[in-house]
């Protein structure tokens, strides 16, 4: 890791929240059967399994063809400062309902049954 994000690194490790510390079922499941699950697969392998692939995207920053079952994934969030702001930026769409960032990984999700936007930091 580069300076930029080891920096990102040590306080991602600071604020984001472990299993126990997670209060929502939909984001205790993800993290129970995705980013804790002992596997032979990689982590990016384990979330197109997790989520139906039909409505899966990487790394797609133009928001504008999703739906309520789209889910974005975006690589790298935090490996330089204009990535990291870009990142931020996507946070503020008010189309979003919930937001996972595990480090390595930044989830987007649009699903209507989410009434508010919900932001998670998580240990991956």
């Amino acid at each position: 890791m580069k300076g930029y994000q080891l920096l990102q690194w040590i306080k991602h490790r600071w604020r984001a929240k472990a299993r126990h510390g997670i209060h929502s079922p939909f984001v205790y499941h993800f993290s129970e059967t995705v980013l804790y699950k002992q596997s032979s697969h990689g982590l990016k392998d384990r979330i197109v399994a997790y989520f139906n692939e039909d409505n899966l995207q990487f790394n797609d920053w133009n928001l504008s063809n999703i739906s309520p079952a789209t889910v974005i994934v975006f690589e790298n969030i935090h490996v330089s400062p204009q990535q990291h702001q870009a990142w931020l930026q996507l946070l503020n769409d008010p189309r979003i309902t919930m937001s996972i960032d595990t480090f390595y990984f930044g989830i987007l999700l649009f699903r209507k049954e989410f009434k508010m936007h919900q932001h998670f930091l998580l240990r991956s």
